[in-house]
C-alpha cells in the first residue's frame, strides 16, 4: 500500500512536470488536457435572420428598432402610445405649430460625439433638407415630409432643448415621431454631400454597437459599455443572414444559430414545429406588420366594391391563420393594425353564400380572371405561396378564376407601380403610431398605395374625412374620424386585410432574456444561461 502510493504521487508529479515542460516549449496542449474554455456567458450568440438588417452607405433613410443599435426620440409602448427614449419631455403650445422637446443628457453616440440639440438640428436637416431624404428607402418607404406635415424649421434652445415650428397645427406630432420617425445617427455619418448618404456604418446609441456588416452574410453587434441606460445582457452578437426558412430551421436544430430575430425569422409552420422540442422556446406577440391582398382599383372587376367584398367574405380568417401561420397571427378585418392604440374592432364576416350572390350580381352570371401577384422576396418568410392557392381555390368557387404570379421583387415593385395588376399579397406595416399615416396612405387618392404602388383608390367622403382633420388639434374629434375611416374601409375595402401579423421569437433554451414586441424583440436582455 505504501510502496502503490509513492508511485502514484511520483507519476502525479511526473506528470504536471510533463505539462509544465509542453507550456514552456510553446507545445499545444494535448486534447483533452486542462486547458480552460471561454465561459458560456463570453462567448458570442450567434442568430439568424432572413434578410438584411444592416443598411449600406447608399441607404440614408435606413431606420430599424430591431437591432437596438440605433434610438429614436420617442418610442412606442407596449401600448402603442408614445414613450420617452433621447427625448424625455414634449410640450405644444397653444394651438400646436410649436413642439419643445428636453433631451436626454449624458449620452453618447457610438463614435464618441455627444448627443445634445446640435446632434438633433443636424439629424433633422438630415431627413428634412437633403434632396436624398425625399425618395423612398430601399429598406423603408417612408416620407419624412409627410412625418412632419408643414415642417417650418427647427430651433435650438439650449444644450438639451430643441423647438419644432410648423406653418400649421400638428396635434398628434408624438405619434408621428414613435420609432421610425425621429431616428438619431451621429452626425459624424452623414457625408455631407446632397445626397446626403450614410459615411460608413451609422452610429446610434442603443445599447449594441453595429461594429461589422457583410451585405448578404453576416453582420456583428457588440456591447455598447457607454450605454446611457441598462447594458445588454451580451457582449457579441453575430446575426447570420439565411435567406431560406428550412436552412434556418436546420442551423437551429444542429445549434448552428441559436436563435432567430425579425420578422419572418422564423415561419409560423416551423416555429409550431419547434414548439414541440424541449431545447426551444418559442414567444409570440401581435406586430405592426398586418397581412394584405390589395387590389387595383381601376382594373375590372375589382372596381366594383361589390366584387372586393364577395372576395372579403368568401376568405376563412381562421383557416388561413391555423393552416398557414400556425395559429400564431391574429385574424382582422380592418385596415388598421390592432396594435394602434387608435384601432377599432370591425366584425369579421365569413359567408360563401353572399359572396357568390355578389359576383353574380356584379358579373351577370359570367365568370372573370384575375391575377394574384406575390413578390418572390416574400416566400422567404411568409407561406404566401400556399396562401395564394386557397385564395385560388375560393375565388373560384365564387366565380372568380385566378391565377398566381410569383415575380422577383423589383419586378413586382415595378407591376405594382405602373398599375399592371390586379391583386398583390403583400405586409404593410405602421411606420409610427399615427392612424393618419395608414389611413391616409390607403384611402386618399395621392397616398402612398394610390400613388407609389397604382391601388388607384378614390372615395369622396374619405377625401373629405381626411382632409377634415390634417389639422385638427381636438384629440377627440380627430379619434371620431379615425373610427369613421375604419368603418369606411371595412365597407369600401380599399385593400382586403387579412390578418394582423406576429413577431415570432425562437432560441434555445441556453439562452434567456428574449421575446417579443410590438415593435421588435427584447435583443438588449438577450443572455446566455448562467
Amino acid at each position: 500500500m505504501k510502496t502503490s502510493g509513492n508511485k502514484s504521487i511520483v507519476g502525479f508529479m511526473g506528470f504536471w512536470m510533463f505539462l509544465a515542460g509542453l507550456l514552456l516549449s510553446g507545445m499545444p496542449l494535448p486534447a483533452g488536457s486542462f486547458a480552460q474554455e471561454k465561459p458560456e456567458t463570453e462567448k458570442t450568440i450567434i442568430m439568424g435572420t432572413s434578410r438584411e438588417l444592416a443598411p449600406g452607405e447608399k441607404d440614408p433613410y435606413y431606420c430599424t428598432y430591431t437591432l437596438k443599435v440605433w434610438e429614436p426620440l420617442i418610442e412606442n409602448g407596449q401600448d402603442g402610445e408614445p414613450k420617452p427614449k433621447l427625448a424625455v419631455a414634449w410640450l405644444p403650445n397653444s394651438d400646436y405649430t410649436e413642439w419643445t422637446f428636453k433631451l436626454r443628457d449624458g449620452v453618447s453616440f457610438h463614435d464618441g460625439e455627444k448627443f445634445d440639440a446640435d446632434a438633433v438640428v443636424t439629424n433633422v436637416k438630415h431627413w428634412l433638407d437633403f434632396p436624398g431624404s425625399r425618395k423612398p428607402s430601399p429598406f423603408y418607404t417612408f416620407d419624412m415630409k409627410a412625418v412632419y406635415p408643414g415642417f417650418q424649421k427647427i430651433e435650438k434652445l439650449d444644450a438639451l432643448t430643441v423647438k419644432f415650428h410648423f406653418e400649421k397645427p400638428v396635434s398628434t406630432l408624438p405619434y408621428y415621431m414613435t420609432n421610425f420617425g425621429s431616428p438619431m445617427y451621429s452626425p459624424r455619418c452623414f457625408d455631407g454631400t446632397q445626397e446626403g448618404d450614410f459615411n460608413g456604418l451609422p452610429q446610434g446609441t442603443g445599447p449594441f454597437r453595429l461594429v461589422e456588416a457583410v451585405r448578404g452574410q453576416h453582420l456583428v453587434l457588440e456591447r455598447n459599455e457607454n450605454y446611457w441606460g441598462q447594458k445588454s445582457g451580451a457582449s457579441r452578437i453575430r446575426i447570420n443572414i439565411i435567406p431560406d426558412a428550412n436552412t434556418r430551421f436546420s442551423a437551429l436544430k444542429s445549434e448552428e444559430i441559436m436563435g432567430v430575430l425579425d420578422l419572418g425569422g422564423i415561419t409560423p409552420t416551423l416555429a409550431r414545429e419547434l414548439a414541440k422540442d424541449p431545447r426551444f422556446h418559442v414567444a409570440s406577440c401581435i406586430s405592426s406588420v398586418p397581412h394584405f391582398l390589395s387590389v387595383n382599383h381601376k382594373h375590372f372587376p375589382l372596381d366594383d366594391v361589390r366584387v372586393r367584398q364577395a372576395i372579403s367574405l368568401a376568405i376563412d380568417r381562421d383557416t388561413i391563420n391555423e393552416s398557414f401561420f400556425g395559429g400564431y397571427c391574429f385574424p382582422t378585418a380592418n385596415i388598421l393594425s390592432a396594435a394602434s392604440p387608435f384601432s377599432k374592432k370591425i366584425p369579421i364576416t365569413h359567408d360563401l353564400e353572399k359572396a357568390r350572390r355578389l359576383v353574380a350580381e356584379a358579373l351577370e352570371g359570367k365568370r372573370e380572371k384575375i391575377d394574384i401577384l406575390i413578390p418572390s422576396g416574400m416566400l422567404a418568410r411568409e407561406p404566401y405561396k400556399e396562401l395564394a392557392e386557397y385564395l385560388q381555390a375560393v375565388l373560384a368557387d365564387i366565380g372568380l378564376d385566378a391565377t398566381i404570379t410569383i415575380m422577383d421583387t423589383a419586378a413586382a415593385t415595378e407591376h405594382r407601380r405602373s398599375g399592371r395588376f390586379d391583386t398583390v399579397l403583400h405586409t404593410s406595416g405602421m411606420p409610427n403610431s399615427e392612424p393618419f399615416t395608414v389611413l391616409e396612405g390607403r384611402m386618399y387618392s395621392t397616398g402612398s398605395s394610390n400613388t407609389v404602388y397604382g391601388c388607384g383608390y378614390y372615395n369622396k367622403e374619405a377625401e373629405t374625412l381626411i382632409d377634415s382633420i390634417r389639422n385638427e388639434p381636438d384629440m377627440a374629434k380627430r379619434r371620431e374620424v379615425y373610427n369613421r375611416l375604419q368603418d369606411l374601409a371595412a365597407e369600401d375595402l380599399p385593400a382586403i386585410p387579412l390578418l394582423d401579423g406576429c413577431w415570432l421569437t425562437v432560441n434555445n433554451v441556453k439562452l434567456t432574456g428574449y421575446g417579443p414586441e410590438r415593435y421588435g424583440q427584447t435583443l438588449e436582455t438577450l443572455r446566455w444561461v448562467k
